[in-house]
């Protein structure tokens, strides 16, 4: 069997997004973990923290670094 592909001319395009779009949005949530004691992980538009939490001090650090991020979402309202 031979196949035979012929191209065609596409009047309409649904947009696949934009080069710079991926690197823009890394820049702005760059300063995310500035403040932040635990590990963070960033991949794509998913942000992901943990730690080791063994007692009550950890507890509270743990806690802390989720109020920081809060506090960062909420600083978000005012630039958007």
């Amino acid at each position: 069997m031979e196949y035979c592909l012929t191209g065609k001319i596409v009047l309409s395009d649904v947009p696949q997004g934009s080069v710079l779009g991926p690197i823009l949005f890394l820049i702005f949530i760059n300063d995310l973990d500035c403040d932040v004691t635990n590990w963070i992980l960033k991949v794509a538009d998913d942000t992901k923290i943990f730690g080791p939490v063994c007692n009550q001090n950890d507890y509270l650090k743990f806690q802390e670094d989720l109020n920081q991020l809060f506090s960062w979402t909420q600083g978000l309202a005012d630039v958007i």
